[in-house]
């Protein structure tokens, strides 16, 4: 026998239990579209290129100074790697605007980081060692060989470090201004 048999053959019954079930299922997928929220007291914040441009380099920067901070050489080279890689795509950005000063000064920081870290190397472990050398010579190649408005990064570093970063923060309030 079918398992259909059993059933109550009142059509007025499954027509009612038909459209409590369709408003249930409407009601769950236009959920979302139905509730009404305070939407229109907050305003979407629309950024430029060079806004995204500088806040994609700043948050590379940022993390890749924390790994650095808790000794991470491994991930510190991830995000090095990841910032190398966003300043190359953007090469149009970085030679028309230049490095914000964050970026700059993460990348002293890193400098010293490894500067410090160096003679230490050998006790450590041989991966963390590893990534402490991979990070040293990419860092000397990437200040060295890229440049940015007719200047190498090493000598933006030497600027910043001159200066206290003083002069980077004052050239992008000035052209924040305009």
């Amino acid at each position: 026998m079918s398992r259909f048999w059993g059933r109550n053959d009142d059509s007025s019954s499954e027509s009612e239990s038909e459209d409590e079930y369709e408003q249930q299922q409407q009601k769950t997928r236009f959920q979302g579209y139905n509730q009404e929220s305070s939407d229109d007291d907050e305003q979407t914040e629309v950024k430029s290129k060079k806004q995204k441009f500088q806040d994609e380099l700043i948050s590379e920067a940022k993390a890749m100074m924390s790994r650095v901070n808790s000794k991470d050489w491994s991930k510190a080279e991830e995000h090095f790697l990841a910032l190398v890689k966003a300043v190359d795509k953007h090469s149009a950005m970085t030679n028309k605007f230049g490095l914000p000063s964050a970026v700059i000064e993460g990348l002293v920081d890193l400098e010293e980081a490894v500067q410090a870290a160096w003679p230490t190397r050998k006790k450590l472990a041989k991966l963390v060692a590893k990534a402490l050398s991979s990070v040293k010579s990419k860092l000397n190649k990437f200040i060295n060989d890229t440049i940015i408005r007719d200047e190498t990064i090493s000598e933006l570093m030497d600027d910043f470090k001159a200066n206290g970063g003083a002069e980077s923060s004052e050239e992008e309030e000035e052209e924040e201004e305009e």
